[in-house]
């Protein structure tokens, strides 16, 4: 089994907005998918919606009601969700500043697996520790 484990730190500045990759409800391709906020200060957005998984590919604002299983903002450190990603959809809104606040940051702990490919001796050399994104 390989585990992924990721940290995305977004930073964000007033008057900028700070967008998730991929910027449509998606699927991630593993079997599960858990996301855990870590810390979340002086920010507005990250709102989570999880969707039927013929979502895929489409901006929220396309989805019909029935579409969207649940709609949710992670507030509280641990906050955080899991989903079947064989089987559902997800996507996180934009995060800008709190409307005082001059800087804003949100970190989040996603946690993954998928069992290699038969054959597969060596799994994939780990990347980088992380993602990080900053407002221009």
């Amino acid at each position: 089994m390989i585990v992924g484990v990721h940290i995305i730190e977004f930073f964000v500045r007033r008057g900028c907005c700070v967008v998730s990759s991929p910027r449509n409800v998606h699927c991630d391709g593993e079997p599960f998918t858990w996301a855990f906020l870590i810390a979340r200060s002086d920010v507005v957005g990250g709102e989570n919606l999880i969707a039927t998984v013929d979502s895929c590919g489409k901006n929220p604002g396309e989805l019909q009601s029935e579409d969207i299983l649940a709609r949710f903002t992670l507030e509280s450190p641990l906050d955080g969700w899991v989903v079947d990603d064989l089987r559902v959809s997800h996507y996180v809104s934009p995060v800008t500043t709190a409307p005082d606040a001059a800087f804003g940051r949100r970190t989040m702990l996603l946690i993954d697996f998928r069992v290699p490919d038969r054959g597969s001796v060596n799994p994939t050399p780990l990347g980088g520790m992380g993602s990080r994104g900053i407002s221009a």
